[in-house]
C-alpha cells in the first residue's frame, strides 16, 4: 500500500521524517498543508493517520528493523505508554 506524509512547510515532523528513514518506511513528502496542520500520513486507500505521536507509533508497528516498539506485549506497552 502505498503512502504519503503530508505536513506545513513551517513546521516539518523531522521526528517522523527520521523514523521512517531509519526503518526504512518509503513515503513521498508533500510540504502543502496549511501552517498549523498536524502531520499526516495519507494511504492510497484513502485511510488517514493524523498526529507525529501517532505517526511515529505506526511507524514502530510496522518497522521491519530493530524493535522500535519493544520485543513483545508488555515492552510494546511501555513504548506507548513513554515509560
Amino acid at each position: 500500500m502505498e503512502t504519503k506524509l503530508l505536513f506545513s512547510a513551517d513546521n516539518p515532523p523531522l521526528s517522523v521524517i527520521a523514523a521512517a528513514k531509519v526503518t526504512g518506511i518509503e513515503a513521498p513528502i508533500d510540504a502543502s498543508l496549511s501552517s498549523g496542520s498536524e502531520p499526516s500520513l495519507v494511504f492510497s486507500d484513502r485511510w488517514e493517520l493524523r498526529g507525529a505521536p501517532v505517526l511515529l507509533r505506526y511507524i514502530g508497528h510496522v518497522a521491519k528493523s530493530g524493535y522500535f516498539n519493544g520485543r513483545n506485549s508488555v515492552e510494546s506497552g511501555k513504548v506507548e505508554l513513554g515509560d
